[in-house]
């Protein structure tokens, strides 16, 4: 199924119809994003599953694809010598 949308929900060059599928992958993408950014230290991948699970039931690979996303985006970085994820 496609839905229309008038306005992007996290990147500027998303296309004018999406699917339910790559909405859904928008909307974890963001909710990763708001929990590194408000957070005060550094986290890994689990601490922020946990963050996540707070809020809808959530698996492992959903947090990973939102956080490929993001560093090859550029909105995050990943630290290799601690494994941890910072805005």
């Amino acid at each position: 199924q496609i839905i229309s949308i008038s306005s992007n929900l996290f990147d500027k060059n998303l296309p004018v119809t999406i699917n339910k599928f790559e909405i859904n992958i928008l909307k974890n993408k963001e909710l990763v994003f708001n929990i590194i950014k408000k957070s005060s230290k550094n986290l890994t991948a689990y601490e922020i599953l946990d963050k996540l699970q707070k809020f809808k039931k959530t698996q492992p690979m959903t947090v990973y694809r939102a956080l490929d996303r993001l560093t090859s985006n550029e909105k995050i970085h990943k630290s290799n010598q601690t494994k941890r994820l910072k805005f």
